[in-house]
C-alpha cells in the first residue's frame, strides 16, 4: 500500500505542476519537510496518518537566485549569482 501511496503524490505532483504552467504559475513539490512540527500543527497521529510532501504554487519572479556557489563569476557571465526568466 506504501508503495500505491508514493505513486499517487506523484501522480498528483505531476498535475499540480501542469496545471500551474497553463495558468503560468510556477509550482514546487518537496519532501524536505519536518514531520513532527506538521503533525503537530495538523494534529496528526503519526501511526495511523502522515506527511508526504509539501507543494504550492504562486506568480513566477522575474529574476531567480541561483544555487550554485560561483563567487567569481566564472560559470555565469554576469557574476552576481542571479539569472533572467524568460
Amino acid at each position: 500500500a506504501y508503495r500505491a501511496v508514493i505513486l499517487d503524490a506523484g501522480h498528483l505532483s505531476q498535475t499540480l505542476y501542469l496545471a500551474a504552467a497553463e495558468r503560468g504559475l510556477a509550482a514546487f513539490i518537496t519532501a524536505a519537510v519536518n514531520e513532527r512540527d506538521i503533525e503537530e500543527i495538523f494534529g496528526l497521529d503519526p501511526m495511523l496518518e502522515g506527511v508526504l510532501a509539501v507543494s504550492g504554487f504562486g506568480w513566477r519572479g522575474e529574476l531567480v537566485d541561483e544555487i550554485e556557489f560561483d563567487p567569481l563569476g566564472s560559470v555565469w557571465s554576469n557574476g552576481g549569482g542571479m539569472k533572467k526568466v524568460v
